[in-house]
């Protein structure tokens, strides 16, 4: 069971909340964190990520270098106070959506405009590594080393180890256009490589990468329009796994599921520990049509049966799974303009506790991205109003025992 929520951060202008207690929750402290101007269309939010103090947000949709051309915003905190940086490429362009996707990892962000013209082909997008030096945030732009990858590259994004992995999900491959792969950036002493994952499985249009996530020696990325002999749009998803020769060995999880016509399995992925996540949107279940749920599978043990992991008062039409995300104790699953949380230890019954019960506060947007790290969980909501249509708005937390 959840005992408290310490701290809440709401990042873009929400009205604050009032500290209340919820069945043994309450919400302690609270921040308002701010672009430097909301806008409409800015789809703040649209991307999240958060590592220690540190929390990162896509604007896809600021105009500084045109029309969508995209902005991140990078909030540090250092005791009450969050200083604020908007990043912004020198190269940026219209349509652009610089900011559509964020990580980070030991100090260094990478950012991702999937529309970005880049030295393969117009529109196929383009990764930018972003580093702190002498106080100030530089960047560089990662080549990929495979010219006939495109398909819009850095659609899914994920950065752990050292690597970077970047989702191409309507690239063709051999299994038809459209069907996606991965593009891994390795550090070198010459600087950065990168090879091109594809899976063994695929079809046309099943837009493979465009969910991506990673640990230090696994990726794992989704495909959820995958046609499966169930039907269309039944899904995928694989992990991949770094052998001792340096390979990368796949491991197929769509056949261990058997997803049904239309289940969207592949949708989000998470990896914790020896388990792997896969959220599948609209999966029928005990909860009604399209009330969707999530596909725990182990690992360690790949006999074992998968385990749907839904919650008790799910409904109809909830789309549970939609985006995923871990903390140290949770995993957290989005369900429209919700996050459920359920424990990932079997000596706690936290089983789908609503996040807005625990905030005291009916969340401001549908939830559209979600980031963990140790004990702060961050909530995109790309297309909340605010004062302007789709400014867009972030509520990141702290859940602790």
């Amino acid at each position: 069971m959840l005992h408290r929520v310490l701290s809440v951060l709401l990042v873009i202008g929400l009205m604050a909340l009032t500290p209340e207690s919820s069945a043994g929750q309450r919400v302690d402290a609270r921040w308002t964190l701010q672009p430097e101007r909301t806008a409409p269309e800015l789809r703040f939010g649209r991307s999240v990520a958060v590592a220690d103090e540190t929390v990162v947000v896509g604007a896809p949709g600021d105009i500084t270098n045109g029309e969508k051309s995209g902005a991140v915003y990078v909030f540090e905190r250092t005791g009450d106070r969050w200083a604020r940086t908007k990043l912004v490429p020198p190269d940026g362009e219209p349509d652009a959506r610089f900011g559509w996707k964020v990580a980070i990892e030991d100090g260094r962000i990478a950012v991702t405009a999937p529309w970005a013209t880049n030295p393969v082909a117009d529109r196929s997008g383009t990764v930018y590594l972003y580093e702190k030096t002498s106080g100030a945030w530089r960047h560089e732009l990662l080549r990929v080393s495979d010219p006939a990858v495109e398909g819009q590259i850095g659609r899914g994004l994920a950065m752990a180890g050292g690597r970077i992995v970047a989702g191409a999900p309507y690239d063709r491959t051999v299994h038809g256009d459209g069907a996606g792969s991965l593009v891994v950036f390795e550090e070198t002493a010459d600087g950065w490589s990168s090879e091109t994952l594809v899976p063994a499985q695929g079809s046309p249009d099943a837009w493979f990468g465009l969910t991506v996530t990673a640990t230090a020696d696994r990726i794992a990325a989704g495909a959820y329009h995958t046609r499966q002999a169930s039907g269309p749009e039944a899904g995928a998803a694989s992990v991949f796994e770094r052998t001792a020769e340096g390979t990368w060995h796949e491991r197929p999880l769509a056949p261990i599921v058997g997803p049904a016509r239309k289940d969207h399995f592949g949708r989000a992925v998470a990896v914790r520990g020896e388990r792997v996540f896969v959220g599948a949107e609209e999966d029928d279940n005990a909860n009604g049509t399209n009330a969707g749920g999530v596909f725990a599978l182990r690992l360690d043990r790949p006999e074992a049966s998968p385990e749907l992991i839904i919650p008790p008062d799910g409904a109809p039409r909830s789309y549970l799974g939609f985006a995923l995300a871990t903390t140290d104790r949770y995993l957290a699953a989005s369900e429209r303009a919700e996050v459920r949380l359920f424990a990932l230890s079997d000596e706690e019954a936290t089983n789908g506790k609503k996040l807005s019960v625990l905030l005291g506060e009916v969340l401001p947007g549908g939830v559209l991205a979600l980031a963990g790290d140790g004990q702060r969980l961050a909530v995109g909501m790309p297309f909340a109003d605010g004062a302007h249509p789709n400014s867009g708005a972030v509520v990141v937390v702290d859940v602790v025992p």
